[in-house]
């Protein structure tokens, strides 16, 4: 297994520079700033050589004031990119799951956004936090495009065109050779399929990334984007409530989670998130400590938004026991969602702002 590991992340690919800073690019509304903020501060705290771009999708002014107060504080660079519609960018229109924030989407579209000296980047999810110095995985090889895999249920790849055996990559951390992507003009790529599809997108900008990407994508070490799934579930838990591989050694999955360099609060029923009251991640307090030293120290915690098939799902979740916890768990995610969710299961909409 290491050994195939190690053949995936070699090969002809593009290097960091030693003298050059890293550039790290974030998308957030106005709701998220504050989550933002936080993953900043971490982020900030780790790093020094730092560029941050922000692509701003309606972020209000005193809330950007705070952003650039933080990143003065570090002595960095902070830049906002004030987004446009995205039929600009993409040149036509182009229809989308109207549930679905648009800023997820904004990363398809860095080619564009982002300035011309911008020939690589670290995009992060603002539901990250960082806890390492971030050099080694900056100057790792990669080509084009590198992230971390994730289980994921059969059914759910086949909505995209990939194979069981295919690799499924969770785009909230993305190493990117945003030169290639331009001269590869991969946005393009992006864009003809998201109108291909005529807005029946599943899994929004993480399924046109790997429907686009495959076999195209360099594999990233696991502690470099470690899900709260891995965390609800462990190792054999996740793998069997999607029926699919973990694509990693359980060695390489248990250090991930006992000292993860990047740790990704995503969604799960299971649990809440550290800005949420009830949250018992194991990582709460830390994200909790990088919220108080920033500007939105004394926001009180959201209220959970699950909605009531998740909650129902948690609780009986809680009742079952041994495998078939998982069983019930693939049944409700790995084959009832997917076929709900797109087509007449979810109204469109036209992209814009």
């Amino acid at each position: 297994m290491a050994g195939w590991l190690q053949r995936i992340r070699g090969g002809e690919q593009m290097e960091g520079t030693e003298s050059g800073k890293m550039n790290i690019v974030y998308a957030s509304d106005e709701k998220f700033a504050e989550v933002l903020s936080v993953s900043m501060e971490s982020l900030l705290t780790h790093n020094k050589n730092v560029v941050v771009y922000v692509l701003n999708n309606g972020i209000k002014e005193k809330s950007l004031e705070k952003l650039k107060r933080q990143a003065e504080r570090y002595k960095a660079e902070i830049h906002f990119m004030p987004l446009k519609n995205l039929k600009e960018y993409a040149g036509r229109e182009l229809l989308c799951q109207s549930k679905i924030s648009l800023t997820a989407y904004f990363r398809l579209f860095m080619p564009q956004i982002l300035p011309l000296s911008v020939e690589k980047l670290l995009y992060f999810d603002c539901d990250t936090m960082v806890r390492k110095d971030l050099t080694d995985l900056w100057e790792r090889k990669f080509d084009g495009c590198a992230a971390v895999v994730e289980p994921t249920a059969p059914l759910m790849k086949q909505k995209i065109e990939l194979k069981e055996s295919d690799y499924y990559f969770n785009s909230g951390v993305l190493l990117v050779d945003l030169k290639k992507w331009r001269e590869e003009k991969i946005m393009e790529r992006f864009v003809d399929y998201m109108e291909e599809m005529e807005g029946d997108i599943s899994f929004e900008d993480q399924g046109v990334i790997n429907h686009v990407l495959k076999n195209e994508i360099s594999i990233l070490p696991f502690k470099y984007n470690v899900t709260t799934q891995f965390f609800d579930f462990g190792y054999d838990g996740f793998s069997m409530m999607k029926k699919d591989k973990v694509r990693y050694e359980r060695k390489e999955v248990e250090a991930g989670l006992e000292n993860p360099g990047i740790v990704h609060f995503t969604n799960s029923f299971a649990s809440e998130r550290p800005w949420v009251k009830g949250c018992e991640h194991k990582y709460m307090n830390e994200w909790r400590e990088y919220k108080a030293r920033t500007e939105w120290k004394d926001s009180p915690l959201w209220g959970s938004n699950k909605d009531f098939a998740r909650k129902v799902s948690r609780v009986i979740y809680g009742v079952l026991r041994g495998n078939m916890r998982y069983q019930f768990i693939y049944l409700v995610n790995g084959i009832i969602r997917p076929k709900i969710s797109s087509g007449g299961g979810r109204r469109r909409g036209k992209f814009s702002k």
